[in-house]
């Protein structure tokens, strides 16, 4: 078994004394210690897989670890925040019963409140959003339904989309929301022909023709309505808003609950200090 990381271990790494770095990881802010030398012992604390004991942290802190849920909902994708939603909520009650508490923030009103958490999982940030976040906070960061540039230090999870899209009919053709992070969308983007992919307000009869449909999300297959002109319509859902789909509709179920079990084992782990999963994970 691996031996743990200490601050004497982190100490050594930043040239810093031990003492500089224990007022460092708890944050006090009555000592005079230089920004750059901040930045620099945490950075260093957080390559190195160092973590407080938890039960020694509880006993000086009085508080159970803070996950902090970083998101952005877009206007224009009204379909893909209820499926933001559904995934938080049973993300924070898989943490709350882990004894963590859950902290949603908006993409962009972190800056002060980041400062406070021990772990952060992102959702749908745009790839300088999450390069800023990263640059700014050294805790375990998560990315969820994002594909990120350095997944040699921060691991990534996501929908394996490609098994559940495997199953279609020749010349389908794919209606999708954006996920707002530019490499993700990409990745989807690729699955299908250029030819076949639409937006919702492309999917009209005229652009069908008599094609079978693959909507991505069953809110957005929902707010679509009855799309004549296709004989076949599969919905790949990740919510409970299936249940209203029209009967003759195909759905297939992406498992949104064992995504939320994966992705609060990974911040468990972390908070622990191991760090030996897969940094990819499709789930």
């Amino acid at each position: 078994m691996a031996r743990q990381v200490t601050l004497k271990d982190v100490a050594k790494e930043a040239n810093v004394s031990v003492a500089t770095v224990s007022y460092i990881i708890n944050n006090r802010e009555d000592q005079k210690i230089s920004d750059a030398t901040r930045k620099k012992v945490l950075q260093i604390a957080n390559l190195l897989g160092y973590t407080p004991n938890p039960v020694a942290k509880s006993l000086a802190t009085g508080r159970k670890d803070l996950v902090g849920i970083v998101y952005r909902l877009r206007d224009d994708t009204p379909s893909r925040n209820l499926e933001i939603f559904h995934f938080i909520d049973l993300l924070a009650k898989r943490l709350n019963r882990e004894n963590c508490e859950c902290i949603l923030l908006p993409a962009d009103v972190t800056d002060i409140t980041l400062k406070r958490v021990d772990s952060v999982i992102t959702l749908g940030l745009l790839a300088e959003e999450f390069a800023a976040l990263a640059d700014d906070c050294f805790v375990p960061i998560l990315a969820v339904d994002m594909l990120i540039s350095n997944t040699w230090l921060f691991s990534q999870i996501y929908q394996d989309l490609p098994a559940l899209m495997a199953d279609r009919a020749e010349g389908t053709l794919l209606v999708a929301e954006p996920y707002g992070n530019e490499k993700y969308d990409a990745f989807v983007k690729s699955l299908f022909p250029a030819d076949a992919l639409l937006t919702p307000a492309q999917c009209t009869p005229e652009r069908v023709r008599g094609r079978p449909l693959m909507i991505l999300g069953a809110p957005l297959a929902l707010v679509a309505g009855p799309v004549s002109g296709s004989p076949h319509i599969t919905v790949i859902a990740s919510d409970p808003t299936a249940a209203f789909l029209p009967p003759e509709y195909r759905v297939v179920r992406a498992d949104v609950r064992e995504k939320a079990e994966v992705t609060a084992q990974y911040v468990l782990d972390a908070l622990n200090g191991k760090f030996d999963a897969p940094h990819d994970r499709r789930v």
